[in-house]
């Protein structure tokens, strides 16, 4: 028994992304510090870390009821990395899935009702976008790319105040993730169209789908300028140092992906597109840090 919880307490772990909490660890840490004018006053804060905390189980749980309604489509799609239901019931992560909850529920209401509204609307979101949106074409891209933005700003809610830094952040974190979001869709194809799902690449077709993330590649590299341009009109002044570091940093690294979706051609090119990615994502928050 003690065995067999702690096998699945693994699994769950598993399930949760480890990689993809960390990144989102590290992005409300950052938001933290930028929203406070780079200062640690609130990072000395014990309910900060609280709050990142309930954050990250949301999360958690979101990658569990998504991996719950997707199980099928990820046995066709990456049968290696697919836990449910060969090594974990179904059942089990859907109690697991209901204590997180509990838990998230009853330590929310130590935080303003603005935190908790942040919370259980975004644990509702999540859901819906597992049951539902996830399976019609933008909608859910959308959707996922706007809760990426809105952890960036839940330091905002939290201290009550929003600098242009922590802006950007969030619209990189919207553009970032939207791109992933759709690159994954082309990924998944085999697994969705055998279930019928009507996911972007589904209803445009390959193709068109590809053009489309050139597209946003082209104005992802455009709105990387919008900050320099906002710092020599407003303050006349030019930052080199975070100009060198978007250009080391996210420019190179999104030019090389656009090189890359030039010559994909098999959904694994585009899952390899989709682990850069989140390298392109690191390399923004280096870079703001100097903004």
């Amino acid at each position: 028994m003690p065995f067999r919880i702690i096998t699945d307490s693994s699994i769950l772990f598993r399930l949760s992304r480890p990689l993809n909490l960390f990144i989102a660890f590290l992005v409300m840490i950052e938001s933290v510090w930028l929203t406070a004018g780079k200062s640690w006053v609130h990072l000395e804060d014990p309910s900060t870390w609280g709050l990142m905390i309930l954050c990250l189980l949301v999360m958690t749980a979101g990658y569990w009821v998504n991996d719950l309604y997707d199980y099928r489509i990820d046995i066709i799609n990456k049968p290696a990395r697919t836990f449910i239901p060969a090594k974990i019931s179904a059942k089990k992560v859907w109690t697991a899935w209901f204590v997180l909850w509990a838990v998230v529920l009853v330590a929310g209401l130590f935080y303003p009702y603005r935190i908790q509204l942040i919370l259980q609307g975004t644990w509702i979101l999540l859901f819906l976008y597992a049951r539902i949106f996830k399976r019609k074409p933008i909608i859910g891209n959308l959707l996922v790319s706007t809760l990426a933005a809105a952890l960036v700003l839940v330091s905002a809610a939290w201290i009550y105040s929003l600098s242009f830094t922590v802006l950007c952040l969030a619209i990189f974190s919207f553009e970032v993730t939207l791109l992933r979001e759709i690159t994954k869709d082309v990924e998944d194809l085999k697994g969705d169209m055998r279930y019928h799902l009507s996911t972007l690449p589904i209803l445009i077709g390959m193709n068109a789908t590809r053009n489309l993330l050139a597209w946003l590649y082209g104005f992802f590299l455009l709105s990387c300028t919008l900050p320099m341009i906002v710092d020599y009109v407003l303050f006349n002044k030019v930052n080199g140092l975070f100009i060198f570091l978007m250009l080391v940093c996210v420019i190179a690294p999104c030019v090389s992906l656009i090189f890359l979706l030039g010559k994909a051609s098999r959904p694994e090119d585009y899952g390899k597109m989709s682990t850069y990615i989140k390298v392109l994502m690191l390399g923004g928050m280096i870079a703001l840090i100097t903004l």
